[in-house]
């Protein structure tokens, strides 16, 4: 189950050439993950064959903000997680827990079964959680914020993303939320590449139920 990056903080189809120091927008490239701000302590915690570290930033001058994402391989199953970082005159709004979840295509298409979960606090951070079902396995989601700005309603930092496993308990959520840690400075100066994700594969058509 890859974990889709690009339906964040309006970082969706990157196309665009505004450039200032230190910042292009329109930004689509993968890193090393050992230059990821998003990282793990935890020993069961690895980076899946499939997984990528990237860094994305939104289309135009409008917005300005760093969205970086990365998948792991937990044990029975998968977690992705999105760090995001605004800059300028750009924040971070709060839409509740499901509907920020749900700007993810996989989890608004697959996830059933949505149930209230309680706050989970861990590594500094307030999540706000919720339970689902995904492609048979269980998931706990998760979103915070930090950093309230002073002229809006909005936050300069979010963490958001899901945990699916065959057995994933509240307590399973938490001890992989109280390893992670976040620092935008690991990403200063480190090479890329561009990245292109694969295609969305088409649904096969339904066999016809009409008599031939």
């Amino acid at each position: 189950m890859r974990f889709l990056v690009f339906s964040a903080a309006g970082a969706t189809l990157l196309l665009g050439a505004c450039q200032t120091t230190g910042y292009s927008s329109g930004e689509r490239v993968e890193m090393d993950c050992a230059r990821s701000p998003i990282q793990s302590s935890w020993n069961n915690a690895y980076t899946p064959s499939y997984g990528k570290c990237v860094r994305v930033t939104p289309d135009g001058a409008t917005l300005t903000a760093f969205v970086f994402g990365r998948d792991f391989e937990i044990p029975g199953g998968q977690s992705g997680v999105l760090y995001i970082q605004a800059m300028n005159h750009t924040h971070v709004e709060n839409l509740g827990v499901r509907e920020t979840l749900k700007t993810n295509k996989i989890v608004d298409t697959n996830a059933r079964g949505w149930g209230e979960v309680e706050r989970i606090e861990a590594g500094g951070l307030a999540y706000q959680a919720v339970s689902f079902t995904m492609n048979g396995k269980a998931c706990v989601g998760f979103v915070a914020y930090r950093g309230p700005q002073q002229y809006s309603a909005g936050f300069s930092e979010s963490v958001r993303g899901h945990a699916c496993a065959n057995r994933m308990t509240l307590a399973d959520a938490r001890t992989f939320l109280s390893s992670l840690s976040f620092d935008p400075s690991r990403a200063d100066g480190a090479p890329t590449k561009p990245f292109t994700p694969p295609p969305e594969r088409k649904a096969k058509p339904k066999p016809s139920t009409q008599p031939a």
